[in-house]
């Protein structure tokens, strides 16, 4: 609500009497939304670099993801509406073994993981792990999300292939992530939660922007490799419905599209979006039962069945994920928190 307000405030510079027009009582509503925005955002950034201070008093070093690190790409960041904080801390030592990192051995996120656990539940004892996050305290009225690695995908043979390509970029991502690992990264994660949760229209515009920077700073040969790594972990056809949904729905101009746009896929996307929004919050079809984990399962399965047709690989891999993640809390012993 706050960036579409930046539109009225644009409008009202061209035409000032459309104040009247648009009404004193509903200006002052929007006005009064943009500086809350605003001051969450101030408290948000606040959080963040008292979490990082934190961990790196622990010799971590701690990459943001998604969030307030997607607002750099924005005109101004302080009219995103903010979130949780998501933070991938890293142990130091594991960032200075260069050799095994630039090979992308995946082992170095397991030790980190395991490391990390530990931390956590140093101060939230009944932390529940999951395979690439797990929940942290509150740092004052912000959540925090500690993660393993910054994201997982249902595919098993497709994830490996995703967590090597994390590893692989380890280095460039120190200071933040580089604006090609964060397109990988946005389209995981929209299509993670399109399959499984329900996606909303700040990831879509989180991604507008993020696209915008990468076509600016990008060369087109850096452009095709992300490309060919995008068929590689097989998020190519999703790319295709995500570049449809930017032009249709937001006016993202062509020189930035990073693939073809596929308007069949991508028209099942953005009526998803309309129908449930983020985690299916409009969907009155769409609800995860607080019951045994085999009905949580099959309400998943059901969200992930309606996505069968268009993104197959990953859907049907839905509820083999469900199970593989138990199985893996059950043989480290995390089924305990």
């Amino acid at each position: 609500m706050a960036i579409a307000f930046q539109g009225v405030e644009r409008f009202l510079k061209s035409f000032p009497d459309g104040r009247t027009a648009i009404g004193k009582p509903l200006l002052t509503k929007w006005y009064g939304v943009l500086e809350k925005v605003r001051k969450m955002n101030a408290m948000t950034d606040e959080a963040c670099q008292k979490v990082d201070r934190l961990f790196s008093k622990h010799d971590y070093h701690s990459i943001l993801l998604k969030g307030q690190a997607v607002g750099k790409y924005y005109p101004d960041p302080s009219v995103r509406m903010p979130g949780d904080i998501d933070i991938w801390p890293i142990k130091k030592a594991i960032l200075n073994n260069s050799a095994r990192v630039s090979r992308g051995d995946t082992t170095l996120l397991d030790d980190n993981r395991r490391e990390l656990v530990a931390f956590v539940h140093q101060y939230k004892k009944d932390s529940y792990v999951q395979l690439h996050h797990m929940d942290f305290l509150p740092c004052g009225e912000v959540s925090v999300e500690v993660h393993f690695t910054p994201n997982v995908v249902f595919n098993y043979w497709n994830d490996r292939k995703i967590q090597s390509y994390f590893t692989k970029n380890l280095q460039r991502c120190t200071e933040r992530l580089p604006v090609d690992v964060d397109v990988v990264f946005q389209l995981m994660h929209i299509r993670r939660h399109l399959i499984a949760e329900g996606m909303g229209l700040r990831q879509v515009v989180d991604l507008f922007w993020t696209l915008k920077s990468f076509g600016k700073e990008t060369d087109e040969q850096k452009k095709q490799e992300v490309v060919s790594e995008l068929k590689h972990i097989g998020l190519y056809d999703f790319a295709r419905a995500m570049m449809w949904v930017e032009q249709e729905a937001l006016g993202l101009e062509e020189e930035y599209l990073i693939v073809k746009p596929d308007p069949v896929r991508g028209a099942f996307v953005l009526n998803e979006i309309f129908e449930g929004g983020n985690f299916g919050h409009y969907d009155e079809n769409y609800e995860i039962p607080d019951g045994s984990k085999l009905e949580n399962l099959w309400a998943y399965s059901k969200q992930a069945f309606r996505c069968l047709r268009y993104f197959p690989q990953e859907s049907i891999w839905n509820p083999l994920f469900r199970i593989r993640v138990w199985w893996w809390r059950k043989q480290n012993g995390y089924d305990k928190f």
